[in-house]
């Protein structure tokens, strides 16, 4: 077995700890009874998938918050900002998020050219990356007829991957990609549409 193999199975998703569930199971049953509403088997699934990279203590912290702020009954999106940052939190990195997509324009202009596939490129930071690829890449970032939406899928890509990559304790560069690369692999995240950023 590979070096990069053994790192891929020990980094890649993990089932739930007992004391997840048990956690989630006590909220779920809290939340049915405060907001007078059912949760079919499957909706208990949808929680467990939509949390699970979570720390407990992310988890407890996110469904207290909610329990306390929330004026129905919370989503997977409630528990998990609630759970990972404060609202100072959030607002620093939805304005760290829109920075990035200024840069990342300037980047676009500076380097995309459709005939010069393979030129060399100053590398971006996976989370930038990632957040392109999610927008569809170098063109429709310098799209400007879709820029209203190209710049909400990209602050939201982004966001959502600094919350992954925080609650999974990972700071570098190098951790932060291959943290990314394991969840594409095991279909956690998909960067559709699948292409290179120069498309």
């Amino acid at each position: 077995m590979t070096k990069r193999s053994q790192t891929c199975e020990t980094n890649g998703p993990q089932p739930p700890s007992r004391e997840f569930l048990d956690s989630l199971q006590k909220w779920l049953a809290l939340f049915v009874a405060h907001f007078r509403q059912e949760l079919t088997e499957l909706s208990v699934v949808a929680y467990q998938i939509g949390l699970q990279d979570l720390t407990v203590a992310a988890l407890n912290r996110g469904c207290e918050r909610a329990l306390k702020e929330c004026d129905f009954f919370p989503k997977v999106h409630d528990i998990r900002s609630k759970g990972t940052g404060s609202g100072v939190d959030s607002l620093q990195m939805a304005i760290q998020a829109s920075e990035m997509y200024e840069k990342s324009v300037h980047w676009a202009k500076m380097n995309y050219n459709p005939d010069l596939k393979n030129a060399v490129r100053e590398e971006l930071p996976p989370t930038v990356e990632y957040a392109m690829r999610i927008c569809g890449g170098m063109a429709m970032i310098l799209n400007e007829a879709q820029q209203y939406w190209v710049h909400k899928n990209f602050v939201a890509a982004y966001i959502e991957m600094q919350t992954r990559l925080r609650v999974a304790g990972i700071s570098t560069r190098d951790d932060a990609k291959e943290f990314i690369g394991n969840l594409k692999e095991h279909g956690i995240i998909n960067t559709a549409p699948e292409q290179s950023l120069l498309t």
